[in-house]
């Protein structure tokens, strides 16, 4: 293994780093720091481990999973699959069947599984188990837009300096030195695989910063600075990474997202949505060879662009060819899909779209599945959530956490750059939206990010309405008082006995009134005189207590009657 003490220490290091950040932290936070500081900090290695693949990121997802088995084995214990966990199992086996199918054994196949396991099932299951909320969502939004706030140094130093973090923290460099190179100055990697990750990273950060400060789900100002300026340095530092394919997604992106808001149509989102499925459906089955494409390239941009073009056009053809000799499970593992020289045995093939590289090695049943995984977040979002409502901020932090992995799918038609933080975006929100639709989110009363006591970096509480009584809708019966903050969307319930919703009181008359909308006859109380001692003599109602306390279902929280009967 290349790289210094320094390396070593942190990939042996990782497990238990992991294990301390969820014995220090929440859950969510510990997950969020495990895979956002591996990505971000955590060398570009791997450690020679018998039998499975020892990196930073399968590292960081096994240490996830023993520390969630550790500190919360009820939470794993009591998760069950549903029906929108077949996709990503059908990924994980993938590798199995392809091994087997292939002769290369059972052992090969269960290896195969697990590495895919570390690499996506774990994240998929951490995304799962903590962020199919309206709150958790939400702290992804801010998440990765701090994190690509932190990112900023560390590119301007390389921009500068040419990507040297990396060597100079674990001493060498993790990519090519010619692939760094673009214009007149350098295109920074800092500490991820390549130039092309790092630029989609930073641009989904963007993305998410410029959404969520257009719908007001951040406040006007973080850390004492105006949000949308925050937003605009993290877009511009974005584009100074010179990944244009990234800068065009974060453009596509946010562009649908606007759109769709202000036209209550989502139009640019459903033609989004087809991309990928079109295109890896016309290329892998040959139907489309693109050179109509790079023609056009040609004749209205760029030679270079087109030529850049059809050497990946060129290689994927020679690949889908050899692909299509074995369609349903591919050729598995070890070089088996790529292309040779019948002579001198000389590869032929460049590799550079990761779903050709699944096509090959596991075929549609592997590329159709992990696709559906990806997709399936935007697809529920538009089936299940109007248009109309994307820009309001209780849902505008899922619809740009939807977007995400659906963006990652259409740059996986080009690239390889496999990021765990898009999985757990794409488990927690189609998780949410297949259980609940859109519930969990139009149920919350998110506190206005206006408010002078509003603080980015604590959940958001779900603000009680003006009167406790007015969660009560006019029927009888049990009616929840929808508190969405609650932990695991747990809700109290209590009996109305006729009550009808109040809202104000009048200094005149000392008597609460109604809502002038309703048609209920009225049952006034009369508001009692407050005593010197702060005191009432006699309450007008009984109710649930403790209800801004944190802990609302103690024995304290029991619902009691909330009206005194005729």
């Amino acid at each position: 293994m290349p790289g210094n003490i320094l390396c070593l220490l942190a990939l042996y290091g990782c497990i238990p780093l992991v294990l301390f950040l969820f014995s220090k932290y929440k859950p969510d936070q510990a997950v969020i720091l495990a895979f956002f500081g591996a990505l971000m900090f955590l060398p570009m290695a791997a450690l020679q481990v018998p039998l499975i693949i020892y990196n930073k990121m399968t590292a960081t997802a096994i240490g996830v999973l023993i520390a969630i088995k550790v500190y919360y084995p009820e939470r794993l214990e009591g998760a069950s699959i549903h029906p929108i966990d077949i996709p990503m199992i059908l990924w994980i086996t993938s590798g199995f069947v392809a091994s087997v199918t292939n002769g290369i054994g059972v052992k090969d196949g269960l290896q195969e599984s697990f590495n895919t396991f570390t690499t996506w099932g774990i994240p998929y299951m951490a995304g799962r188990l903590y962020f199919s909320d309206a709150e958790s969502i939400k702290l992804l939004c801010r998440s990765i837009f701090t994190a690509g706030l932190i990112y900023i140094p560390f590119i301007f130093f390389e921009l500068v300096m040419s990507p040297q973090a990396h060597r100079i923290v674990y001493g060498y460099m993790q990519h090519s030195f010619a692939q760094v190179m673009r214009g007149d100055g350098y295109r920074p990697m800092v500490f991820m695989a390549h130039g092309i990750m790092l630029g989609t990273w930073m641009c989904m950060a963007a993305l998410v910063g410029l959404w969520c400060t257009y719908t007001k789900v951040f406040p006007k100002k973080m850390w004492n600075s105006p949000t949308i300026l925050l937003a605009f340095v993290l877009l511009g530092t974005a584009v100074s990474c010179k990944s244009s394919g990234a800068v065009g997604l974060c453009i596509m992106g946010l562009l649908a997202l606007v759109v769709t808001a202000k036209v209550k149509f989502a139009i640019l989102v459903w033609a989004m949505l087809m991309i990928p499925p079109v295109y890896i459906g016309t290329r892998a089955t040959g139907y489309w060879d693109g050179q109509n494409l790079c023609d056009l390239i040609t004749e209205k941009f760029s030679a270079d662009r087109a030529a850049s073009l059809q050497f990946r056009f060129d290689n994927e053809n020679i690949l889908v060819e050899k692909a299509l000799e074995r369609p349903l499970f591919g050729w598995g593992g070890w070089g088996r899909s790529r292309v040779y020289d019948e002579e001198t045995g000389e590869d032929l093939s460049t590799t550079d779209g990761f779903w050709i590289i699944t096509l090959g090695r596991r075929g549609y049943f592997g590329l159709f599945s992990i696709t559906l995984v990806m997709i399936l977040p935007a697809f529920l979002f538009l089936v299940k959530c109007p248009a109309k409502l994307w820009g309001k901020p209780q849902f505008a932090p899922t619809a740009v956490l939807c977007i995400i992995p659906l963006l990652f799918m259409i740059d996986s038609m080009l690239n390889a750059m496999v990021n765990q933080a898009y999985v757990i975006f794409a488990a927690g929100t189609s998780g949410m939206l297949a259980k609940y639709g859109i519930t969990r989110l139009e149920n919350q009363a998110p506190q206005h990010p206006e408010k002078e006591d509003y603080d980015p970096a604590l959940p958001n509480k779900a603000s009680l309405p003006e009167s406790v009584l007015g969660v009560l809708s006019s029927g009888r019966g049990i009616r929840p008082l929808m508190d969405m903050g609650l932990s695991d969307g747990v809700r109290a319930h209590a009996t109305r006995h006729g009550l009808v919703a109040m809202k104000d009181h009048d200094p005149e008359t000392g008597l609460t009134r109604a809502y002038k909308e309703t048609k209920t006859p009225l049952k006034i109380h009369k508001v009692k005189d407050i005593t010197p001692s702060g005191e009432t003599s006699e309450p007008p109602y009984k109710g649930p207590r403790n209800l801004e306390g944190t802990a609302l279902f103690g024995a304290e929280g029991i619902p009691r009657d909330l009206g005194e009967k005729a």
